[in-house]
């Protein structure tokens, strides 16, 4: 629902065709706010083990797709098929949804989760809480990110030990590394700067990224660890980002080594 949402946004976006933002909308309507269809705003039931839980905390980090479900919206807010009342009522889902991540059990625990789980849990409540009109929330995120996150997760030369602990450890570096992104995106709508943030004594994103960038080909041998399953194509975006922020287009060198048809089907490459 959130990649094809997203997907009809950016195809509206480009085009102008109004059936394209008519479908995005209908999705977005029919999981936020039909009193039919909608899903309760919170995951208390998620990674359930029947006879074991009935949920665990770390099934909150499913919902960070749900950050294309508010970019689309974004998106599509100009559009003929949207409207002021959807705009509040998928404003007050994810008011909604915020509010429990702060105040449950569950999102506690998440939150004082010291790796991508923790990561992710930051990006999802800047991400919500901006786009439902809470910057003073969002501003108070990315506030802490440096000492909750990047000092901890991140060393001086750029390497993630939380991420390279795991099975498949260079896509939980890449993982990762795409919440760190976000975070750093929305911080810089808030005059908050994340990307160049640096601390002589721990790592920044930018060493955690240069750490790993050489290694999103499947060509190149992943020498931290084991390597797992790893999928680049999804992970591409953070390349043309990198790009465009640290004014270094050597970052997209990095995706020659990948097939053509990873490019071909990643969303980014509309906008290059």
């Amino acid at each position: 629902m959130a990649t094809d949402a997203l997907t009809l946004a950016l195809a509206w976006y480009l085009t102008g065709n109004e059936q394209y933002a008519g479908k995005g909308t209908a999705l977005i309507w029919s999981w936020c706010c039909d009193s039919v269809t909608r899903t309760e705003p919170h995951m208390r039931f998620a990674h359930a083990r029947p006879g074991v839980a009935k949920g665990h905390h770390s099934g909150i980090i499913e919902t960070r797709d749900m950050i294309q479900v508010a970019e689309a919206a974004r998106i599509l807010e100009p559009s003929q098929a949207w409207s002021n009342v959807v705009t509040r009522k998928v404003s007050a889902w994810f008011t909604s949804y915020v509010k429990w991540l702060m105040t449950s059990r569950f999102g506690s625990l998440e939150s004082s989760e010291n790796n991508a789980h923790g990561t992710w849990y930051d990006a999802q409540v800047a991400v919500f809480a901006f786009y439902a009109g809470d910057t003073t929330l969002a501003r108070s995120v990315i506030g802490t990110v440096d000492r909750r996150h990047i000092g901890f997760q991140i060393e001086k030369n750029g390497a993630m030990p939380a991420a390279l602990e795991e099975r498949a450890s260079r896509q939980a570096t890449f993982f990762n590394l795409e919440a760190f992104f976000i975070l750093a995106a929305v911080g810089e709508r808030l005059g908050l700067d994340l990307w160049n943030w640096d601390d002589p004594y721990s790592g920044s994103i930018k060493k955690a990224f240069d750490y790993a960038a050489p290694y999103i080909s499947l060509d190149e041998p992943w020498p931290f660890g084991h390597t797992g399953k790893f999928a680049p194509q999804p992970f591409t975006p953070l390349f043309h980002r990198a790009a465009l922020v640290y004014k270094d287009k050597r970052y997209l060198n990095h995706l020659k080594a990948l097939p053509d048809a990873f490019l071909i089907k990643d969303r980014a490459q509309l906008f290059h």
